[in-house]
């Protein structure tokens, strides 16, 4: 609905929604507030206008192309359904897949330290020699 407001191109509307999208970030879903407006507009449109379809024709791209992939997730994502990870886990190619109960939607960012630690294993693997590609890891659930 937002999405289709702006493109209508009304000056007005285009001009308040992106405090309106701000306030209902930091406001009601309580994210921090110091970035612009517009920052928090670019997401919602990002999220509104992803193209599933494309994605998972991407993903058997490099599945066809045997790209290794490390997955990181948080099963408390509360702005992504559960099933996109899992189904993107299943559909690339090998590599860790590490699934958290907490650290929200930003487990880059809430995780750094466990996802670091097992991104340079996993690299230390591949560049020894030691890291075999067609098996496929399971899952590791943390906290």
């Amino acid at each position: 609905m937002v999405v289709q407001a702006l493109r209508l191109g009304n000056p007005v509307i285009n001009s308040r929604v992106p405090h309106l999208i701000k306030m209902i970030y930091t406001r009601v879903l309580l994210f921090p507030g110091e970035l612009p407006p517009e920052h928090y507009l670019a997401g919602l449109i990002r999220a509104a206008t992803t193209d599933f379809d494309l994605v998972r024709e991407q993903v058997k791209m490099l599945e066809r192309a045997q790209m290794p992939t490390f997955l990181a997730w948080s099963r408390s994502d509360e702005f992504m359904e559960k099933e996109i990870p899992e189904e993107l886990a299943e559909l690339c190619h090998s590599g860790p897949r590490l699934a958290f109960e907490g650290g929200g939607h930003n487990i880059q960012k809430t995780r750094a330290e466990p996802i670091s630690t097992v991104l340079s294993e996993w690299v230390e693997r591949v560049l020894a020699g030691d890291y075999v590609e067609d098996e496929k890891e399971a899952t590791r659930y943390l906290s």
